[in-house]
């Protein structure tokens, strides 16, 4: 522990133990190799906050630019999002701002907002909002990731009015054999 930088006094160590924290010697110099500042305060906000806090989970999320605050992993969590490492790297993999403000507003939408889902949207130049995803999902539509993908490739733009009226003539394609 020394070696990097860490104090080990009794004290801290006895306070992470009481939070469920191994507190090992690996564990604490992971941390702190990420640049983690692995105190005992910030790992008993997490805890309380129902994050796992392992080592490998914040030096993953710190490996993607992730800033993996106590306070921002604390928000995330009340709002309802799942905010796994994996899936905040994902995301950033895609450009996505993966923000908690964002993903909080997906949420109160009825949206699943998976990284896969908004990855396979990025890919085919859906921008995701939060917006459109809820503008869309008043309309009806189910607006998945398949959906925006084929209509993108048969050179639909995919805008929230344009999926909103093409359900209504749905009825009348189908009719007609229209399948794209």
């Amino acid at each position: 522990m020394k070696k990097h930088g860490e104090t080990a006094t009794p004290r801290s160590i006895a306070i992470m133990k009481q939070h469920g924290e191994t507190a090992t010697p690996t564990s604490i110099a992971i941390m702190k190799q990420h640049g983690e500042t692995a105190t005992p305060t910030s790992i008993t906000i997490m805890k309380q906050h129902g994050e796992t806090a392992t080592p490998t989970s914040i030096a993953i999320i710190k490996q993607h630019g992730e800033t993996a605050t106590p306070r921002s992993i604390a928000i995330m969590k009340q709002r309802g999002a799942t905010a796994t490492p994996r899936s905040i790297a994902i995301m950033k993999q895609h450009g996505e701002t993966a923000t908690p403000r964002s993903i909080a507003i997906m949420k109160q939408h009825g949206e699943t907002a998976t990284p896969r889902s908004i990855a396979i949207m990025k890919q085919h130049g859906e921008t995701a909002t939060p917006t459109s995803i809820a503008i869309i999902k008043q309309h009806g539509e189910t607006a998945t990731p398949r959906s925006i993908a084929i209509m993108k490739q048969h050179g639909e733009t995919a805008t929230p009015t344009s999926i909103a009226i093409m359900k209504r003539i749905n009825n009348y394609n189908c009719l007609f054999g229209k399948i794209n």
